[in-house]
């Protein structure tokens, strides 16, 4: 586990200092992973980044969270058109005009 924690945790533990749950790296990363930018203000509360980091870190999640959003918006608007392609083609088969022409 101490190859997880970075330098910092590394010097609170030696100290003998406890972090709190809510300062912890993980406990924003998670978070992240399942409400996604609504976890930003837990980081801009944690005093152990500065402004710019705080900054960058924002920065980059945001881009993250709309490249995210675009991306199952167009994999949604792909699935949407295939699955019009599929009840257009179904449609076709049951009236008999996807039929080949039956001749002896």
């Amino acid at each position: 586990m101490i190859g997880l924690m970075n330098q910092s945790d590394v010097m609170n533990a030696a100290r003998g200092k406890k972090i709190k749950v809510m300062d912890s790296l993980w406990a924003f990363a998670v978070a992240f992973a399942f409400v996604g930018p609504f976890a930003l203000p837990m980081f801009w509360r944690n005093p152990r980044f500065s402004r710019p980091t705080k900054i960058k870190v924002t920065i980059g999640l945001l881009v993250l969270t709309a490249l995210l959003l675009w991306v199952g918006w167009a994999s949604a608007k792909k699935t949407w058109h295939d699955i019009q392609q599929i009840q257009k083609t179904l449609n076709g088969i049951g009236s008999g005009e996807g039929l080949p022409n039956e001749s002896p």
